[in-house]
């Protein structure tokens, strides 16, 4: 990585200096096979000053530690300058390297039904909205080996949840199946000026909702009095709850064959409302 050494005759600030000692240390546990240890120490050096040195010496060990996703992400930011300005020579070498990392980045092809399905879908990777555009109705995600949580949503359907194992060199395809969306009906009874939310929502009195199947955070406000509920919503199921100031009621009612109605209660607590450097800078540790 020799286009990103050189001489930096900026004076030296506290943090600079104590940077440049984390790195050494991280580029002596990376020598001595403590990669774990070296990532931590280098990301805290990055903490301390922005080089591009440190990061893409952080991009090079991610590939080692073989999480191409990590490093193909840093790659990109060094190349826009996000750690500072390179040389177009430097950009060419962190684009080579970021080639390189491409061919072991594990792949999940999510293929919808149409083009137009997949623009509408919110796609989640480890509780992570992804920000993702389709490709004539596929749309690609890219992660760090191991076994990932996948969650796709679209208006007026249900949500499907599913977990895929990446694997390094590893492209998977799975076609996205979403039903249609199963209600249930949920009413709320309370006293006059009662503030109610369902699901963190606001509502106005006399409540009367479908909703899609699920579990509800119910909380009603009497004055100086508060109550807070869980309610599952089943399909086609037909759930009341009534309140009073002094002595809350409950009482459930399911239509359509369907039974049971999980309401699990009081949580604690309520809330009703809710300089980097121009010039590339050279290996810092001066070795």
């Amino acid at each position: 990585m020799g286009v990103l050494l050189g001489g930096n005759a900026h004076a030296q600030s506290s943090d600079e200096t104590r940077a440049r000692a984390v790195l050494r240390q991280a580029l002596e546990r990376w020598e001595a096979g403590d990669l774990e240890t070296a990532e931590s120490l280098m990301r805290e050096s990055l903490g301390l000053h922005r080089w591009t040195f440190t990061a893409f010496k952080l991009g090079e060990l991610l590939l080692e530690r073989e999480r191409p996703a990590s490093a193909i992400e840093l790659l990109n930011a060094i190349a826009a300058g996000d750690y500072g300005e390179i040389t177009a020579e430097a950009v060419v070498e962190v684009r080579n390297t970021l080639d390189d990392a491409r061919g072991f980045v594990p792949r999940l092809r999510l293929r919808f039904s149409n083009a137009e399905e997949a623009r509408a879908a919110e796609v989640e990777l480890d509780g992570e909205v992804m920000d993702v555009e389709p490709d004539e109705g596929v749309i690609t995600l890219q992660a760090d080996p191991g076994v990932r949580r996948v969650r796709v949503d679209i208006p007026g359907r249900g949500p499907q949840r599913f977990e895929v194992e990446f694997a390094l060199q590893r492209e998977i395809e799975r076609v996205v199946s979403v039903s249609a969306v199963e209600e249930g009906r949920l009413r709320i009874d309370a006293p006059e000026g009662a503030l109610v939310r369902v699901g963190g929502e606001p509502r106005t009195l006399p409540v009367d909702l479908r909703l899609p199947a699920g579990e509800y955070d119910i909380v009603v406000v009497m004055g100086d009095d508060r109550r807070e509920e869980t309610v599952e919503v089943d399909p086609d199921g037909d759930h009341f709850l009534e309140f009073s100031a002094r002595n809350p009621r409950r009482r459930r009612r399911i239509i359509l064959g369907v039974l049971g109605v999980v309401a699990a209660g009081a949580i604690a607590g309520f809330l009703i409302f809710r300089p980097s450097d121009n010039s590339l800078p050279v290996d810092p540790t001066g070795t």
